[in-house]
């Protein structure tokens, strides 16, 4: 039954962190120069569960720490004028991204 039980709980633990592997995408390349072509992953799988296979333009695909992304606009919200509350995610507290809502502005939301 305790083994069951382990199982189970190592299976939720995999499965979550896969999930918080998925909602994060990979942060814009950086301008390093590279002498050779190598790929030090192949798949989001190679990397730490924090971390994401992103390619490096003329490097190769690195294992990079993930960052948040916006969530979707909401295409029934109307705006009666478009205001930025934000312009940047450094405008934003932890674990929110300045996000464009169509044709509203930029606000703070909530990273997925």
């Amino acid at each position: 039954m305790k083994i069951l039980f382990l199982l189970t709980l190592t299976i939720i633990f995999i499965m979550q962190s896969q999930y918080a592997a998925d909602a994060l995408m990979c942060p814009v390349p950086d301008n390093k120069v590279c002498i050779h072509y190598y790929d030090q992953c192949g798949r989001d799988a190679d990397c730490r569960s924090d971390q994401k296979c992103c390619p490096q333009p003329g490097c190769g695909r690195e294992c990079k720490k993930g960052v948040l992304q916006c969530p979707p606009s909401d295409p029934n919200i109307r705006c009666i004028w478009y205001h930025d509350s934000c312009t940047s995610d450094a405008d934003c507290g932890t674990g929110k991204k300045c996000c464009l809502q169509l044709a509203c502005g930029h606000s703070c939301k909530d990273g997925v």
